[in-house]
């Protein structure tokens, strides 16, 4: 009985230490994530642009090659 309480206890320890490190690296992630975001808010009539993906730029502006085409749609 006694080996059977030690593993299980053992089970317990790392699964808790695995959850920690989960968590730490996710912590990181959202760290690194963050650091390149910048909270901007705009006014109604500020002129800014758009960044489009490539299907949806279709509807924008036709182009022959979508390779070529602005990544950016604006005023």
């Amino acid at each position: 009985m006694e080996a059977i309480d030690q593993l299980l206890t053992q089970r317990e320890e790392m699964l808790a230490q695995i959850r920690d490190n989960l968590l730490k690296a996710q912590h990181r992630m959202v760290q690194i994530a963050n650091r390149k975001c910048s909270d901007r808010q705009f006014n109604l009539g500020d002129l800014v642009y758009l960044k489009l993906q490539p299907y949806r730029q279709k509807s924008m502006a036709h182009r022959s090659s979508q390779k070529l085409a602005s990544k950016f749609y604006g005023p």
